[in-house]
């Protein structure tokens, strides 16, 4: 080995594993996922009566761009072995509806828009968290929701 070839051979060796580092390094990489966007919660300041069943005021759904979405309310009922049903439309500025939110948790394949929870004791308020999905193109046209009940 002479000395001009050295110098020379480092350098091509190290402009190799450079790029190879490079190329390394973009083959590894993980994409970045950015968690999706969100309205403002959609939230009632009213108890909503329905028979003997109260959907307390605070209930709110939030609204997620990726076709999500998740309720948190406290219900409770003055009749044992109750239930409380809902139905969520999603509505535009003009408050025409666009669709209607599908449950998640539990489909009841005659009834996939239907959100029930159970009220077995009169003497309890119980906390309900549900999660519902709707077709994402949606989303940027959501601007308010209407919520249809039933005990």
């Amino acid at each position: 080995m002479n000395s001009t070839s050295t110098p020379r051979r480092l350098a091509s060796m190290a402009a190799a594993m450079l790029a190879f580092a490079a190329l390394g390094t973009n083959i590894c990489a993980a994409p970045a996922s950015a968690a999706p966007e969100s309205k403002p919660p959609f939230t009632w300041n009213h108890d909503i009566k329905r028979g003997d069943c109260t959907l307390f005021h605070g209930a709110s759904w939030v609204i997620n761009s990726d076709g999500t979405a998740n309720f948190d309310g406290i219900v409770t009922s003055g009749s044992n072995n109750d239930a409380w049903l809902m139905w969520v439309d999603l509505k535009d500025s003009n408050h025409a509806v666009l669709g209607r939110l599908r449950n998640v948790d539990f489909v009841d394949p005659a009834d996939q828009d239907n959100f029930v929870h159970n009220l077995p004791d009169k003497n309890s308020t119980y906390h309900w968290r549900a999660k519902g999905e709707f077709d994402r193109s949606l989303y940027p046209l959501i601007a308010h929701l209407g919520l249809r009940s039933h005990c």
